[in-house]
């Protein structure tokens, strides 16, 4: 997974196709466990390009993105936001939304 921060985001955001991008912060434990379950998608779902953002080093992006609680998956396709994830999923929740928009 990439790393999306401020200086960043609008070019990755202008990119086409399918984006996630995986909202948390160090000191949240929740976000911890997201990571590994996202790292495992980004290798199994190559159609897709994932991004990591740390809230506290990216004030920027976080407030684009009106993220108010951690963890939060968007997923963005061509440019427009397609779904919102608050909290923590499993794997097979996170892959069934990812296929919802590869179609």
């Amino acid at each position: 997974m990439k790393e999306l921060h401020d200086n960043n985001y609008k070019d990755i955001l202008a990119q086409p196709g399918l984006l996630l991008i995986d909202f948390g912060a160090t000191w949240c434990g929740p976000c911890k466990k997201v990571h590994p379950i996202l790292e495992t998608l980004s290798k199994e779902m190559e159609a897709v390009a994932f991004f990591n953002c740390d809230v506290g080093n990216a004030a920027e992006v976080a407030a684009h993105f009106n993220i108010f609680s951690v963890p939060t998956v968007v997923i963005i396709k061509d440019g427009e936001e397609k779904s919102r994830l608050i909290g923590l999923r499993n794997h097979k929740q996170y892959r069934a939304e990812l296929d919802k928009h590869l179609a």
